[in-house]
C-alpha cells in the first residue's frame, strides 16, 4: 500500500508541476494584454472635412487612438448621442484591425450633443499587470478638451479585457 501512496503523490507532484508551468507569467510584457489609449473623439463633415457640422450632413465619428493597446481579440464598438444609440455597432478582431473605431451618420436636428464611444475588447492575453498598475479603472481628460472624459477599465470572468466609454461635446448647426 506504501508503494502505492507514493505513486500518487509523485503523480500528483508531477501534475502541479506541469499545470504551473504551463500559466502565463503576469510579469513577462510578452503575455500582457494593454488596451488602447485614446486621445480625442472627432465628428468631422464627410463632405469638406472640417469639425464645422451641418444638419442633415454626412458625419464621419472617430475615435482616435493615441495607442493601439496589444494582445486584444474581438472588440465591439458603438457610438451614442446624448445617450441615443446613433450609427451601426462594429465588431473587428482587433488584433488584425486597430485602426480607429469610426462610423458614418447623419444628425437631423441642430443643437449641442454629448457624443460617446464605447469600446469593449476581449484580452487574449493576461490583465493582471495593467490592473496592479491601474487598479480597476483609470479616467482621464482629452489634452485640451475641457468636456472630455474617458474611463477605462478592466473586466473579469470568462473573456477577461477592458471597457473604455469617451465622450465629448459637439455642435451640430442649422
Amino acid at each position: 500500500m506504501t508503494h502505492v501512496y507514493k505513486l500518487l503523490l509523485l503523480g500528483l507532484a508531477l501534475l502541479a508541476t506541469t499545470v504551473a508551468g504551463c500559466t502565463e507569467d503576469p510579469a513577462n510584457e510578452k503575455y500582457r494584454s494593454e488596451p488602447p489609449t485614446l486621445n480625442g473623439i472627432t465628428a468631422k463633415s464627410l463632405s469638406n472635412n472640417t469639425e464645422t457640422i451641418h444638419v442633415g450632413e454626412k458625419i464621419v465619428l472617430t475615435a482616435q487612438q493615441k495607442s493601439t493597446g496589444r494582445l486584444l481579440g474581438l472588440a465591439k464598438y458603438s457610438w451614442t448621442l446624448d445617450g441615443t444609440p446613433i450609427g451601426s455597432k462594429r465588431q473587428v478582431y482587433f488584433d488584425e484591425d486597430s485602426s480607429n473605431p469610426s462610423d458614418t451618420v447623419t444628425i437631423n436636428t441642430a443643437g449641442e450633443y454629448k457624443l460617446t464611444f464605447s469600446g469593449t475588447y476581449n484580452a487574449k492575453g493576461n490583465v493582471q499587470a495593467w490592473s496592479a498598475k491601474h487598479g480597476s479603472s483609470i479616467t482621464y481628460s482629452f489634452e485640451g478638451d475641457v468636456n472630455s472624459r474617458v474611463v477605462c477599465s478592466v473586466h473579469a470572468g470568462y473573456t477577461p479585457g477592458f471597457d473604455i466609454t469617451a465622450s465629448t461635446k459637439i455642435k451640430v448647426l442649422p
